[in-house]
């Protein structure tokens, strides 16, 4: 199994990560990483964070309950 995890700030060029992200069983989203996998078209299994950096909070409703972990800042 592979795990990738997408972290915020500055995201790569998807041309770079493309191949990990199709290759990925796994792909958590670590708070502002939601905003980058949403842009690539990808939703992730599961997103983690306190969700401050979070450009898009709308794109949370748009998961299952079940597939967001918030902690406290």
């Amino acid at each position: 199994m592979t795990g990738i995890i997408v972290t915020g700030g500055d995201a790569p060029d998807f041309s770079r990560i493309r191949e990990y992200l199709k290759d990925g069983d796994f792909i958590i989203a670590a708070d502002s990483g939601l905003d980058t996998l949403s842009a690539y078209g990808y939703e992730p299994d599961l997103v983690m964070g306190d969700m401050d950096s979070l450009k898009d909070s709308s794109l949370l409703n748009n998961l299952p309950k079940d597939k967001i972990m918030r902690f406290p800042k």
